[in-house]
């Protein structure tokens, strides 16, 4: 996470900076929210099956079977994330259990 986290926030700074002095504020925040749900959907649903930050730990993301995750499967697990992530990290925690 702190991979993706840094790879994505350079991106986010450097892009949404540049649209947000075009276009303003607004516009750069819903640019910035849309590249972080592009950046973890495409890379989850794509062969390698993984971020660049899981793939230089040689970690992927597959469902039960082994299988590839779709491209709602893994908006719905971002969905997911970016909703423990509000509640604190709750939904983090019950992972351990």
């Amino acid at each position: 996470i702190l991979i993706d986290g840094v790879i994505l926030m350079v991106a986010q700074l450097v892009i949404g900076g540049v649209v947000g002095t075009i276009l303003g504020d607004f516009v750069a925040s819903l640019v910035t929210i849309a590249m972080g749900v592009a950046y973890f959907v495409v890379l989850h649903s794509q062969p390698q099956q993984a971020t660049v930050g899981k793939r230089l730990l040689g970690l992927r993301l597959v469902r039960d079977d082994g299988a590839p995750v779709t491209p709602k499967a893994a908006l719905a697990r971002y969905g997911a994330a970016v909703l423990s992530s509000l509640i604190l990290g709750v939904g983090f925690l019950l992972a351990l259990f």
